[in-house]
């Protein structure tokens, strides 16, 4: 079973599963650079906590105190000398920018954060409702800092399954809250595209989900259509056809679809 319907899977079994995950790997995870999975593993567990037993609840809480106690991975570099049995290894200490010394212990909040955001979406009623929830944009980066807080908050917009459905839109509809120029949008998305290779690994939905937030964006004309077509990735072309079948059926973006993508690509997967 893949980590992402873990996550989906309220069962107490599956919340078994990936404390017993995170307790046999998620140290090597962390020292591995794959630190995403398990910031993402924690932030889920922390949010679902206090919908469980007391076991279940002690469990959860066992293995995020321990998952606080990992260490980022320092880099060693090994030197031999003239004797070929012998290492002398060379402790590099870590080299962290300013931000990260602020921020590199707090992803979980910063997850947290971004969870509280999708269960106050997913509580909203009335369209006018995501109006106040809106202020979130504001009291993220306030707290966590605007690149550290947009660049978690995509991440997991693209990345998480259940949330993406939420929070993609989300972003596009109420972007003009979020604080954020044109020039720095685009510099979070390039940095959303470097990942991509990576996330998709563990997160297959995330290249998709990627797409059709370049695209929604497009649409609303929040990037031009250079920065579009500079934004795309090599997946784009295969992967945007369970979009344009999406789109389709929607009243709301059926008009859009020719706009976006190639009309040969689109009748082609329109006409099957």
């Amino acid at each position: 079973m893949r980590i992402e319907q873990l996550l989906i899977d309220s069962h107490y079994e599956s919340v078994e599963v990936l404390c017993a995950f995170l307790t046999a790997i998620g140290e090597k995870l962390q020292k591995s650079s794959k630190e995403h999975v398990v910031n993402k593993i924690c932030s889920h567990l922390s949010a679902i906590k206090n919908n469980y037993e007391f076991r279940i609840q002690f469990l959860i809480e066992d293995t995020l105190e321990k998952s606080s106690k990992w260490k980022k991975a320092v880099s060693n570099t090994t030197t031999q000398n003239r004797f070929a049995f012998m290492e002398v290894e060379e402790v590099v200490p870590e080299v962290k920018k300013k931000e990260e010394i602020t921020f590199v212990d707090d992803n979980s909040k910063v997850l947290s954060f971004i969870s509280l955001i999708y269960s106050e979406l997913n509580d909203c009623y009335e369209e006018e409702d995501k109006v106040v929830v809106a202020d979130y944009f504001i009291r993220g980066v306030k707290e966590f800092g605007k690149q550290n807080f947009y660049n978690f908050f995509l991440s997991e917009a693209v990345s998480d399954f259940k949330k993406s459905k939420l929070l993609v839109p989300f972003f596009v509809e109420y972007f003009d809250r979020t604080g954020i120029e044109n020039k720095e949008l685009v510099e979070l998305l390039n940095n959303l595209k470097g990942s991509l290779k990576e996330l998709k690994r563990d997160f297959p939905k995330s290249v998709p989900n990627y797409i059709e937030l370049i695209c929604l964006l497009k649409v609303k004309k929040i990037i031009l259509n250079d920065q579009f077509e500079n934004l795309k990735n090599e997946d784009f072309q295969v992967k945007s056809k369970e979009i344009i079948t999406k789109w389709n059926k929607s009243e709301k973006l059926k008009g859009f679809v020719f706009e976006v993508f190639e009309p040969g690509l689109v009748n082609d997967i329109l006409q099957k």
